[in-house]
């Protein structure tokens, strides 16, 4: 199975994410920047 499009609404704290993926994807960014997007209780 290839994912190669994701969709989030009101999940955690994204209000709408809408992204095709192609064949590698990097999430780059500085530390505490929300790369994990943990959200504990």
């Amino acid at each position: 199975m290839f994912i190669s499009h994701i969709i989030l609404k009101n999940w955690r704290n994204f209000l709408s994410v809408d992204v095709g993926l192609g064949d590698r994807v990097f999430v780059v960014g500085p530390n505490a920047c929300g790369k994990s997007n943990n959200i504990y209780p």
